[in-house]
């Protein structure tokens, strides 16, 4: 429990004011709710020893209670409504925390969070944490305090001997609730990491239905949705287990106070060391310790949750990516050269080095690479499949900054990027274009839109711009997508484009046209760099980064490329044959 208000220590110190007027409030509150009991054991004794019944001897006291009441309603709902207020308030920043820690994170982080469990954090665990604040400061500062309260009240005003009876049972009660908290404190653990793996499995089941259906392995993906909600509810029922102990473990001592109370109290009375009154009063602050021993079990409960959820955010804000380098991108030395990079090796397929003056012989490297492209540039990067081609972007993007890779950038330039995945969001097209640029206006938007071959697309949808499109552009063929992601790029008006195999679900004329178009929009002064696996667009670039695997790369022009690599020679033919054939049959 301390624990885990050290961890926000940082919050109640910005709000130490208001947190001290809302213990002073429940203090005080405790303090009137504890004058009634008197007044009506004072009551009872007079009307006892009186000889005939006054209703006007009651008036007085009914109107003293009936203002108490009121007072300690208006105190507790004073600091509940201050005190929860700052809940949501701490809530509230540790969402932004997160979302602007998730924001600037690169590429690896999110190969180690996937987006469910970070969804989870955002939700379960920052909602656990703010229950820590507010219901957990209710249960110890109001329990405590009551408690407190009612054993100085029962052992000065009453009577001290009833209330050593009373604290009899009250270590059990403390080592009971101590060995739940424990267990609790693994349980909340399991479950909390079983609901992660849930969101996963529900995520990945989403995203992959089509292809789910397309194989028929429907089946498949019901039995591993029903094992992963088989594993949530076996957790949350062993969680359930301890915190359903807490209730009648305190119902238990409480109603051995209350026989206790009772045996001892009627020898008391009848041996005239106590009042009917008297034992009246003591039975109703009795009924006031029910509140506080329950509220130590829920305290146990809730801080041991807002603990591990707490630990489970601060593990997502202070995982911060291995191997960055703390150096910014420093400016080519020609002005023509909008973009430099010289790569001593990288290592990537998620495994990344660690410590950068060794490295693992068996990872998938990236060495020796020399790369630089100039204004009105199209180059293009090719290789087999997992030789290093997105990571090779991602380095010149500038999301995996190292100190084994140099890159220089032209001053004031700019980069767009376009991924594999595209990136599309649920809403209009409009508003998918105009991601970059919010404030660009409609002819902007059709204009990058018809440099992406997307206008006749957008002519015969129905709302045009403004059709709806679902998550990842569901409602779009994978050529449409990848357009749209490539007028997305083009309206912020990036000095220079990288393009992740952008044009692979594309044909061959619309394909042509888009470079065409490309072409027209870079000038003399923007560049393209293509990673691309189609060999029929790398005769229409400047130059070409042949990534090879267990070997040097390649720098050169196509013809340089031909004469040089068999392999590339071996790739680009079967396209120079199609382009053979597509001609001689318009001919």
């Amino acid at each position: 429990m301390i624990g885990f208000y050290h961890q926000i220590s940082w919050f109640i110190k910005q709000h130490k004011w208001r947190y001290g007027a809302i213990i002073l409030a429940i203090v005080v509150a405790s303090i009137i709710s504890l004058l009634p009991p008197l007044l009506i054991a004072e009551l009872v004794d007079q009307l006892a020893v009186s000889e005939q019944f006054r209703l006007a001897e009651i008036w007085p006291t009914a109107l003293l209670l009936v203002g108490l009441a009121f007072g300690t309603y208006m105190l507790r709902f004073f600091w509940r409504y201050f005190l929860f207020g700052s809940a949501l308030e701490l809530e509230r920043r540790l969402m932004i925390q997160l979302y602007r820690h998730c924001c600037s994170m690169p590429r690896p982080f999110f190969q180690r969070h996937s987006s469910a469990k970070l969804l989870n954090h955002l939700n379960s665990d920052v909602n656990a944490v703010s229950q820590g604040v507010g219901n957990g400061v209710i249960f110890f500062v109001d329990a405590f305090v009551m408690s407190s309260l009612v054993l100085v009240m029962l052992a000065s005003q009453i009577s001290w001997l009833l209330t050593l009876v009373v604290l009899l049972p009250l270590p059990i009660l403390a080592w009971l609730i101590k060995s739940y908290g424990q267990q609790m404190q693994s349980r909340v653990m399991q479950s909390q990491q079983q609901l992660g793996l849930f969101y996963q499995q529900v995520q990945q089941t989403i995203n992959g239905i089509s292809v789910l259906k397309g194989h028929a392995c429907e089946s498949l993906a019901t039995a591993q949705y029903q094992q992963q909600l088989s594993a949530l509810t076996q957790a949350n029922i062993a969680q359930a287990e301890v915190e359903a102990k807490y209730e009648p473990t305190t119902a238990l001592i409480a109603s051995t106070t209350f026989l206790l109370t009772l045996g001892v109290g009627s020898v008391l009375i009848a041996q005239q060391q106590l009042t009917l009154g008297q034992l009246l009063a003591f039975n109703l602050y009795l009924g006031y310790l029910i509140w506080p021993l329950n509220a130590f079990g829920l305290l146990y409960t809730t801080i041991n949750s807002a603990s591990v959820s707490m630990q489970r955010i601060n593990q997502v804000l202070n995982d911060q990516q291995v191997g960055l380098a703390d150096k910014a991108p420093t400016e080519p030395s020609q002005l023509t050269t909008l973009i430099k990079l010289d790569l001593d090796y990288f290592a990537h397929h998620n495994e990344q080095v660690a410590n950068e003056s060794r490295f693992d012989s068996n990872s998938s490297l990236l060495q020796d690479i020399h790369f630089q492209a100039k204004q009105g540039q199209l180059q293009a990067i090719v290789g087999p499949v997992a030789s290093g081609k997105s990571s090779l972007l991602r380095l010149l993007l500038g999301s995996e900054v190292l100190h084994s890779v140099s890159r220089l950038l032209h001053p004031n330039a700019s980069i767009a990027y376009v991924p594999q995945d595209c990136g599309l969001f649920s809403g209009t097209v409009r508003d998918n274009i105009a991601l970059g640029a919010p404030h660009a206006s409609t002819a902007q938007i059709e204009h990058a839109a018809e440099l992406a071959c997307l206008s006749q697309e957008l002519a015969v949808m129905a709302n045009g711009l403004d059709t709806q499109i679902g998550e990842q552009g569901n409602q779009l063929s994978g050529g449409q997508r990848q357009r749209l992601a490539i007028a997305r790029a083009l309206l912020t008006d990036a000095d220079v484009l990288l393009l992740d195999d952008s044009l692979s679900a594309l044909d061959a004329a619309t394909c042509s046209q888009l470079l065409f178009n490309l072409k027209c929009w870079m000038g003399e002064t923007k560049t393209v760099i293509l990673a691309t696996s189609r060999f029929e667009l790398l005769p229409h670039t400047d130059k070409v980064l042949l990534l090879r695997p267990q070997q040097g790369p390649l720098y050169l022009t196509h013809q340089a490329l031909m004469a040089q690599s068999p392999w590339y020679q071996q790739q680009c033919q079967p396209s120079q044959t199609r382009q053979l054939i597509q001609s001689t049959k318009e001919q």
